[in-house]
């Protein structure tokens, strides 16, 4: 099941930030579900429209670890498991977290374009044309997290770096790619 924003001006619609990749999950046969983003100090209320007993990815606004903790329980409560944990929601977020191997690609300054790119199941969703990811890929695999973005910049040596990680649920999908293929690589 997909699960994303409601619209907070008109209840019982996507948010319309989110409407082509709900479209996109229906097109596959995936059940879109809708969350209240405007209830997180009440997460009863968020998850008030979603259907009981599915395996769920969230595409929607970012939480706190907090908020998304919260968010995960009362899921939980309606047998409904987020794909990525809480667990993994902190480490994708929290680069003090992450491993030495990962913070050794981090590019802390990343001067130049960057490129975004999808990780799901430790897999990158689309190769960019001219990127080597020799170095970034085992990293990204070895983190072990369900679903990331990796902003990445080429170095002037050519090797590339990471400019940003972030939970791949709450990273912009951009509007120059088709929201298919993140919902066929999702589902």
């Amino acid at each position: 099941m997909l699960l994303v924003p409601g619209d907070p001006l008109e209840p019982g619609r996507v948010d319309a930030r989110f409407v082509a990749e709900a479209d996109a999950a229906r097109a596959l046969g995936v059940p879109v579900a809708l969350v209240d983003c405007t209830a997180h100090e009440h997460p009863e209320d968020m998850v008030a429209g979603v259907p009981a007993g599915d395996d769920a990815v969230y595409r929607g606004w970012p939480m706190t670890v907090g908020e998304y903790t919260a968010f995960a329980k009362v899921l939980d409560a309606r047998r409904v498991t987020l794909r990525t944990s809480p667990d993994d929601y902190r480490l994708a977020q929290d680069p003090a977290r992450w491993p030495a191997a990962l913070r050794a690609v981090v590019q802390e300054s990343a001067p130049g374009p960057t490129v975004r790119t999808w990780w799901i199941g430790g897999r990158c969703l689309q190769l960019p044309a001219g990127l080597d990811l020799v170095e970034i890929e085992p990293v990204i695999t070895d983190l072990a997290l369900p679903f990331v973005s990796a902003d990445l910049v080429r170095r002037t040596d050519g090797s590339c770096r990471i400019a940003a990680l972030t939970d791949g649920q709450v990273s912009e999908w951009p509007p120059s790619q088709d929201p298919a293929d993140l919902m066929a690589g999702l589902f």
